[in-house]
């Protein structure tokens, strides 16, 4: 009876009790009922302490699970959060990409292949590249050279000859060598008049060509006239058919003398014989003169070449190359 009693107060103030109470009541009823000696005691408090236990455990189940259900819920807040934000972001109006200015690259610099080296010249090669040289030179050569005009047949025989073939027939063809000496036999059966008529015109002809040449001379300026004379002789040396003489200019400075050359002057006018002889014997002579007979002729040297360089300098505008060394 006493338990049933407390069981039932129990019942009425298990809402207001706390949890560890209800433990420690339901410890002292065990305790109860293992020291009661009577099996009426055991079976009347059995269910009750077996109901109280259950009701224990429910609670503190009840509890916990309490204390859980706000943590859910505040996850569900947070998705719904998430899932507003996102709405939110997806209706905001979509900016257009602007497109920025396309920077023109600077044009690459043209790499510089490496020439390729050049093999050697066969000896063919540079006999033909010699060759070539020699003839674009003496190209330059001929027109530094000059050409004089063409002059008109200067004698009776020239003038004859050349009357011979101008009445040949055009186009058909002679053998000029023939012609020629058919011609040199008609000229010495010629008549005494033709002769003089001819020879009136070549006199004639000679004068023009005079004329002729003294303009064509003067059309030049000395410097060129002297350059002229220095392609020719370069010419006579490298060709053998070239046989063109020097211009004949008397602007042009003649060359100084020289000692040996003022003897020999003296010499060869007062001695006979050939040129070659009497250069021979001017110049055994020259070899066995002392230093003071020398003298007078190195003087007459000396003179005639302060006389060019005045004479130079006063033609060309320029100090003589002598001068200048």
């Amino acid at each position: 009876m006493l338990a049933r009693t407390a069981l039932a107060r129990l019942r009425a103030q298990g809402q207001a009790s706390s949890v560890r109470d209800v433990a420690h009541i339901s410890r002292q009823l065990a305790h109860t009922y293992l020291t009661s000696t009577t099996a009426t005691t055991h079976l009347a408090i059995a269910p009750a302490v077996k109901t109280f236990r259950s009701y224990a455990t429910a609670t503190k189940t009840k509890k916990a699970t309490a204390k859980k259900s706000p943590a859910k819920k505040t996850a569900t807040r947070k998705t719904a959060t998430r899932k507003t934000a996102t709405r939110k972001t997806a209706k905001k109006p979509v900016k257009k990409a602007v497109k920025k200015p396309v920077r023109k690259r600077a044009a690459k610099k043209p790499v510089k292949k490496p020439a390729p080296k050049r093999r050697g010249l066969t000896e063919r090669q540079k006999l033909l590249k010699e060759k070539a040289k020699t003839r674009e030179n003496i190209a330059q050569l001929k027109a530094t050279a000059l050409e004089e005009p063409k002059a008109l047949p200067g004698s009776a025989w020239v003038l004859y000859v050349s009357e011979v073939f101008r009445k040949l027939p055009q186009g058909e063809k002679t053998n000029s060598v023939d012609v020629i000496k058919k011609a040199a036999a008609d000229f010495k059966n010629i008549g005494s008049s033709e002769l003089e008529r001819l020879q009136t015109q070549a006199s004639d002809n000679k004068k023009r060509n005079h004329e002729a040449y003294t303009k064509w001379v003067r059309s030049h300026t000395p410097q060129q006239i002297l350059e002229a004379n220095k392609a020719r002789n370069s010419l006579k040396r490298k060709l053998a058919v070239y046989k063109k003489n020097k211009i004949n200019d008397d602007r042009l400075v003649k060359a100084p003398k020289t000692a040996y050359f003022a003897f020999f002057l003296e010499r060869a006018g007062s001695s006979e014989g050939s040129v070659p002889e009497r250069a021979k014997q001017a110049s055994q002579e020259w070899k066995n003169m002392s230093a003071a007979q020398k003298q007078k002729y190195e003087e007459i040297a000396r003179q005639d070449l302060q006389r060019y360089l005045k004479e130079y300098k006063s033609v060309f505008g320029v100090e003589a190359p002598r001068a200048r060394a």
